[in-house]
């Protein structure tokens, strides 16, 4: 049965084995991921607790930077966790900035048009990047579902659909929980053709993310840190807004990485070399808990 590949997450990297040679050199086996097996809780940094369920997979931080490493993906820095069900045909990124209390008085004015603009030229100029280091080049195409701010969640949600330099599509749902300190970045990513699929199995496991009660959104209080942009800031990268409005536009796919990303995942059959990376080893913890049981 073909595995469809997983959205803008590319390995050629896996695919290059070394060809036949009297001896033959050894061939460079990708490393294991330490991946934390659901039931359980799990702790996304010191913000929230997400309860990973009975056969889904939970990679935290240094870990998901290798999983985005081995894919073809340049990490932030920010990484707090990767989801994953055991079948991996999707994933979910974890990455929190602390940018302060975000107010939501943009959400009746949100540009989708400007905004997928600016998204396009700092991918486009990420490629270069991409180039650099060997990896193939993608293309935003469009959005798959037009941001929505949810008044009653604080949670805002978009959509967008991208290409590889082979053509297949992928699509990034994107989601920033708004907290009393900043946002979660909870990035879906997952084949085009099975994102209506798998959109009622994402929100059913993010239905269990909670902030911390102190982190909530709704606990903030007068003299709370106030971020410096808004809700359209969240969609294109504060760090972009930023730059755009002051001209520093150089550098901007570097910018991105402040804010938002676009991520490439196609996995290919590879038997073995998939199989280290999507399931667990002997090597596996267990679920991670809080100090405080929760």
């Amino acid at each position: 049965m073909r595995r469809p590949p997983l959205p803008f997450l590319v390995l050629p990297l896996l695919v290059c084995i070394a060809a036949a040679q009297a001896p033959d050199p050894p061939k460079q086996q990708p490393p294991k991921i330490a991946w934390e097996a659901g039931p359980g809780p799990a702790k996304i940094g010191d913000q929230a607790v997400l309860e990973i369920p009975e056969g889904y997979l939970f990679a935290p931080p240094e870990e998901a930077r290798k999983f985005l490493e081995l894919t073809q993906n340049i990490p932030s820095g920010r990484e707090l966790g990767i989801l994953t069900p055991q079948k991996a045909d999707w994933f979910v990124i974890f990455e929190f900035s602390d940018v302060g209390y975000v107010k939501d008085d943009e959400k009746k004015s949100l540009d989708a048009d400007a905004m997928f603009k600016s998204m396009k030229e700092a991918t486009d100029e990420a490629n270069e990047e991409r180039k650099r280091r060997g990896w193939g080049t993608m293309t935003l195409v469009g959005w798959k579902q037009p941001p929505h701010y949810d008044e009653a969640t604080h949670n805002l949600e978009w959509a967008l659909e991208g290409k590889d330099e082979k053509g297949d599509i992928v699509v990034n749902h994107n989601t920033r929980y708004l907290g009393r300190r900043g946002y979660m970045s909870v990035n879906l990513v997952v084949d085009s053709a099975q994102l209506t699929g798998t959109l009622p199995e994402f929100r059913q496991v993010m239905s269990k993310f909670n902030y911390i009660k102190e982190n909530d959104y709704r606990s903030f209080v007068k003299g709370d840190k106030v971020a410096e942009y808004g809700l359209t800031a969240l969609i294109v990268g504060g760090a972009t807004a930023a730059a755009a409005k002051t001209g520093l536009l150089k550098g901007l796919w570097k910018l991105l990485l402040a804010g938002w990303k676009l991520i490439a995942a196609g996995l290919v059959a590879l038997g073995g070399l998939i199989k280290r990376l999507f399931t667990r080893s002997d090597e596996t913890t267990p679920a991670a808990t809080t100090e405080d049981g929760q």
